[in-house]
């Protein structure tokens, strides 16, 4: 009984996994985008949060990932590939010019943190980096 109780854990946690391990597409090119800029957005929470030193190369890498994807993001939801297997909502099509305005935010905020050169600098700016990522995941993003 509790192999069959792990074994239907292990299948609800990989659901989410198999339901992109086949996307194509601009749905792929942003999923890889996002996983991406979340793994530099890692690096430089543990900054933050004192589990590493405070790294000038390790944030300008950081920086240098989240501008390259930044001016991209708003190409990246084409009404069509929005809904269905996306974790994306279609609210996105909706609220257009507002989720266009988060990502001119996303960018704005890291282009600021691009200019921090200590850590005292960059933690109010890593945070609303952070901030408007979190913004337009709880808004427009069915996880």
């Amino acid at each position: 009984m509790r192999l069959i109780h792990y074994a239907m854990i292990a299948a609800l946690a990989a659901a989410p996994v198999q339901a992109h391990s086949g996307a194509t597409g601009i749905v792929k090119t942003r999923m890889d985008a996002m996983k991406e800029m979340r793994e530099a957005m890692r690096g430089l929470g543990m900054m933050t949060r004192g589990m590493m030193p405070y790294d000038a190369e390790l944030q300008a890498r950081a920086v240098d990932i989240l501008l390259t994807h930044a001016p991209e993001i708003e190409d990246w939801f084409p009404e069509e590939s929005l809904g269905g297997d996306s974790e994306a909502l279609p609210l996105i099509a909706v609220e257009r010019d507002a989720f266009n305005a988060i990502a001119v935010e996303f960018e704005n905020s890291s282009r600021a943190l691009a200019d921090a050169t200590t850590l005292e600098e960059a933690q109010p700016l890593i945070q609303a980096v952070s901030d408007t990522c979190s913004s337009c995941h709880r808004r427009y993003q069915d996880d």
